[in-house]
C-alpha cells in the first residue's frame, strides 16, 4: 500500500513510527507512540482502524468531544476529517486498508458483494471481541513482529475478517468447512518443506490451494490441527534437529531453516523442545 496520508500526517507530528509491515496488497500495519500533541487528519484516501496499547484516557477527539475508553476501537473512514488532543503518553497500532480490500474480504468470506454500504466513522466504540482478537498484536514485542511475519499476517486477517462481519452485520458464519483436499495438503506440505529457508507468507500459500487467505487459514487448521505459523515452526525445528545430527554449525542451521536470526532460532527451538539448540546439539555427541 505504501505511505498513506495518515502516516504522512503522523510523521509531521511528534509521533514516532515504531514498526510497519504489510499483509499482501490489502492491509498495512503500523505501530505508533506519541505524547502531548495535537493532530488533525484532513481526510485520507484509505480507511484506518485504530486500537490503543495504552493511553486511552489521555486522548480526546476534539471535533466530537469524546475521550478514550478501554476495550474500544476507532474507525476513521476515507475522506473524513478528525482532530485529536493528546494529554499524555500513548501507544497504538493502525491498520490501513482500501475500500477494495474490505469489499474483497466481504465477498470471499461472507459472500456479501455488491451491496451499497459505507464505512462508518466510529470513535471509541466498545467491542471486547475485537480487543480480544487484537491481544497478540497489542502485547507482542516488536522483535516478535519482525521475526514472525506469518503469525502477524494471521492476526491481521482474523481481526479484519471480524471487522468486516461487524460492518456488514452478517449473520453467517465462515462458510468454509471440511479442510483442505488431500491433493492440496500434499502440495502445501511439499512446498513448505522445500522452501523452509524462504519467507513463507499466507498470500503465497493460499494461492497454491486456490483459496482466499481467510478460508485457507481455517481449512489449514482443520486439516493439519495447527495454524500455518505453528505448523511451519514445528517443521523448522524438526529440520534443525536433523541438521544437528549431521553436526552442521548452528549459525548455518538457523539460515537453512528460515529463522530470521540466531536469537529467533534459539527462542523457537527452546519453545518446542525445552532446550536451547546448543544444549540439544551437545546431547547428540
Amino acid at each position: 500500500m505504501g505511505n498513506t496520508e495518515v502516516s504522512d500526517i503522523l510523521n509531521k507530528s511528534r509521533a514516532s513510527l515504531d514498526h510497519i509491515s504489510t499483509s499482501g496488497e490489502d492491509f498495512t500495519l503500523a505501530y505508533w507512540s506519541n505524547d502531548k500533541d495535537i493532530v488533525h487528519y484532513p481526510g485520507a484516501d484509505h480507511h484506518t482502524l485504530s486500537v490503543y496499547k495504552y493511553g486511552y484516557s489521555q486522548v480526546v477527539r476534539t471535533d466530537v468531544k469524546r475521550r478514550g475508553v478501554e476495550n474500544s476501537f476507532c474507525l476513521m473512514p476515507a475522506g473524513v476529517s478528525s482532530s485529536w488532543q493528546l494529554e499524555g503518553p500513548i501507544s497504538f497500532f493502525h491498520i490501513y486498508f482500501k475500500e477494495k480490500g474490505l469489499r474483497e474480504t466481504a465477498e470471499k468470506v461472507f459472500d456479501r458483494g455488491g451491496e451499497t454500504w459505507s464505512v462508518p466513522d466510529l470513535t471509541y466504540e466498545i467491542d471486547r471481541e475485537l480487543i480480544l482478537l487484537s491481544q497478540w498484536l497489542l502485547h507482542t514485542s516488536l522483535d516478535s513482529l519482525r521475526e514472525n511475519p506469518l503469525l502477524t499476517e494471521q492476526n491481521i486477517y482474523s481481526l479484519m475478517v471480524y471487522l468486516t462481519g461487524k460492518l456488514f452485520r452478517s449473520s453467517s458464519s465462515f462458510p468454509a468447512k471440511g479442510g483442505l483436499s488431500t491433493r492440496n495438503c500434499r502440495i502445501i506440505r511439499e512446498y513448505i518443506h522445500e522452501n523452509l529457508d524462504s519467507r513463507l507468507q499466507l498470500n503465497g500459500l493460499s494461492q497454491l490451494a486456490g483459496l482466499s487467505e481467510f478460508h485457507f487459514m481455517r481449512m489449514f487448521k482443520q486439516s493439519f490441527g495447527l495454524t500455518p505459523h505453528e505448523y511451519i515452526s514445528r517443521v523448522r525445528v524438526d529440520r534443525a534437529k536433523d541438521l544437528m545430527a549431521g553436526f552442521v554449525p548452528l549459525s548455518q542451521i538457523a539460515l537453512e531453516t528460515g529463522f530470521s536470526s540466531q536469537a529467533h532460532f534459539t527462542r523457537v527451538f527452546k519453545k518446542y523442545t525445552g532446550r536451547t539448540p546448543g544444549l540439544y546439539a551437545k546431547s547428540l555427541k
